[in-house]
């Protein structure tokens, strides 16, 4: 653990103060672009709710981070939702302690990371994706391939193609258990049916297996 890491205190959004509820909330909106943000009242309740884990990183008083993170109680999945490092700490090996701090939380499940699709060559952030993907690939997860992962519309603005990474000892997973996991997800993280259209468009054409797979978000 570096000494930044070891530095770090990790403060549960619900028993924040008002100062620091809108240090979570300034950083949540500059992290993330609008159509992939809950609304901040969502956040709010998520934070009272035992499925979820909604901490501010503070480091020498000063608020450095967040993570948002889902702990499914029926699949052995949790989610990460977000994970944010502010503009002033990056660069610091901050975000691989947030990060570590999120697997732990995991508690043994199997940790499920979405993440902007690097397959678009003409995408106008292309880069900023690709180092995205470098960042996980580096804490050691992998792509669950074949999947063409799609985040429900959490506003009026749809979400970009995404991928889905994770942090797992499986190698491979079934087709049925791939369904499980995403009605999960939809149902219990993003509050939408079980037979929402978009579940059943991924699931299409999927082979029996799929397997998680090291990429390289290099694009060469």
């Amino acid at each position: 653990m570096t000494d930044g890491a070891a530095a770090l205190r990790f403060l549960p959004l619900g028993a924040a103060s008002p100062g620091e509820r809108a240090a979570f909330f300034a950083l949540y909106h500059e992290a993330l672009p609008a159509s992939e943000r809950k609304p901040d009242a969502a956040i709010l309740a998520m934070a009272q709710q035992a499925d979820w884990v909604v901490e501010l990183a503070i480091r020498e008083a000063e608020p450095v981070g967040l993570l948002v993170l889902y702990r499914a109680r029926t699949q052995p999945i949790a989610l990460l939702d977000y994970l944010a490092v502010s503009a002033s700490a990056r660069g610091g090996g901050l975000g691989s302690a947030l990060f570590a701090r999120v697997a732990a939380l995991a508690e043994g499940r199997a940790l499920l990371v979405e993440v902007e699709s690097d397959g678009d060559s003409g995408a106008p952030d292309l880069a900023q994706r690709r180092r995205r993907k470098r960042f996980y690939a580096r804490q050691g997860c992998r792509q669950l391939a074949g999947l063409a992962y799609r985040m429900p519309a959490l506003g009026s603005e749809t979400p970009p193609p995404m991928d889905l990474l994770a942090l797992t000892s499986h190698d491979a997973i079934a087709r049925e258990t791939v369904h499980a996991w995403l009605t999960d997800i939809y149902v219990h993280a993003y509050g939408q049916p079980a037979d929402n259209l978009l579940i059943a468009q991924m699931m299409a054409d999927l082979p029996a297996q799929l397997a998680f797979t090291p990429f390289n978000p290099a694009g060469n």
